[in-house]
């Protein structure tokens, strides 16, 4: 059952959940002052391992539909709560993962929406040199208000997603190899949204060869499979890609660990209206670990992206993104994150061009609860008339972890 904004207003979601958050973080604090130890993460449960963790925060939004003109800003309050239980064995592994967001808006009621869903995950240790693992995971989710498919929308466009995946590894010497199979389905609740139902297949195969003691070389070629239930406007957006990259991993001693692969890929479409094309494939990570307090995660990535957007066929992203971390004390974090994504679309002559930047930090007020704060820009160019946009939010939150 959808609960609808007058149900829940804005202020009683925001104040009982700070409430509640304090109330716990509180009672908490008293047990360890009563010389009551708890654990520095997570509840035992016989064999598993709980992690539960429930978050409140209000956020001011000065552009929620990330409009070019006619900026609409508001409030959002936001309630969120996730399970995570964990096996503690020696061998093998499992995971259940149990999640929910309500978020309200102050003046807006039908941007309201919730999100939730469930995931399953293991790793089946056949031998020292041989693991299998999967994942499945359900859930409700809406597009973002930003997304180049949902411009000017300002009710939730929701969808169930059903997604799994399986992977084999098996690395007896310094040759390795590396299967993984993915299934992504995507239902659109409104009717309206039909001819956005699809389901994505792929398939990625590695073959890693240690030169040295931390150092791989690899060649990783992937197929891709897009399948959209409906044509929309009579526009066929089936598509198939094909491609491989070629690169190298590294990590020396934990402090500093990268991988990067660049490469080819092919997409092929259903659709005569659109020609095949060959782009250049990228993806690349860099963890560096600076110092005991300063950590620097580095990604790059260039790839194929569906899209229904009217007259494309997909589009090609290229993103390239920095998040650094720093404790500048035992209680007090802060961190920094920036992004470039390009977008260019096949079928139509557009590009967009976005940049977002964020700083946060996040203050630990006992062992359980964590006060945070995060501003962050966000701005896109587009040659598309009316799709740019510039937009700041600036967020408040309490934390509880236990």
């Amino acid at each position: 059952m959808r609960i609808v904004g007058d149900q829940v207003g804005l202020p009683a979601l925001a104040i009982g959940g700070f409430t509640a958050l304090i109330l716990i973080g509180t009672g908490l604090a008293q047990e360890v002052t009563r010389g009551q130890t708890l654990p520095d993460t997570g509840i035992s449960a016989g064999a598993l391992l709980l992690f539960p963790e429930i978050s409140a925060e209000t956020e001011y939004d000065d552009n929620i539909t990330f409009a070019e003109d006619d900026k609409r800003s508001d409030v959002v309050a936001r309630v969120a709560g996730s399970v995570t239980a964990q096996t503690q064995w020696s061998r093998h592994a499992f995971q259940t993962d149990i999640f929910g967001e309500v978020e309200r808006f102050a003046d807006n009621d039908d941007a309201d929406a919730e999100r939730f869903g469930g995931r399953v995950s293991g790793r089946l240790d056949v031998s020292r040199a041989m693991t299998v693992d999967g994942a499945a995971t359900v859930e409700r989710d809406a597009l973002a208000r930003r997304d180049s498919d949902n411009e000017g929308q300002l009710e939730p466009r929701e969808f169930n997603r059903y997604s799994g995946e399986v992977g084999f590894r098996y690395r007896p010497n310094r040759i390795g190899v590396e299967i993984d199979l993915t299934l992504d389905r995507r239902d659109f609740v409104d009717a309206a949204d039909d001819d956005q139902d699809r389901e994505q297949i792929g398939i990625r195969t590695r073959l890693s060869y240690e030169t040295a003691p931390g150092f791989d070389l690899f060649v990783e070629p992937f197929a891709r499979f897009e399948d959209f239930d409906e044509l929309q406007n009579g526009v066929d957006r089936d598509r198939q890609t094909y491609g491989a990259l070629v690169g190298s991993r590294i990590d020396l001693t934990g402090a500093l660990a990268a991988e990067a692969g660049v490469g080819l890929f092919r997409e092929s479409f259903e659709d005569d209206q659109f020609d095949d094309r060959t782009s250049l494939g990228l993806d690349g990570a860099v963890d560096w670990e600076v110092s005991r307090r300063t950590r620097l995660r580095g990604q790059a990535t260039r790839q194929d992206v569906a899209t229904t957007v009217d007259g494309a066929a997909s589009k090609v992203a290229t993103s390239v993104g920095l998040r650094a971390t720093h404790e500048v004390t035992e209680e007090l974090t802060a961190a920094f994150d920036a992004e470039y994504r390009n977008e260019s679309f096949e079928g139509i002559s557009r590009e967009d061009n976005d940049f977002r930047a964020g700083i946060a930090a996040e203050f630990e007020l006992t062992r359980r609860l964590f006060a945070g704060a995060r501003y962050e820009f966000s701005t896109r160019d587009s040659s598309e008339d009316g799709s740019s946009f510039t937009n700041n939010t600036a967020t408040v939150r309490l934390t509880g972890r236990f």
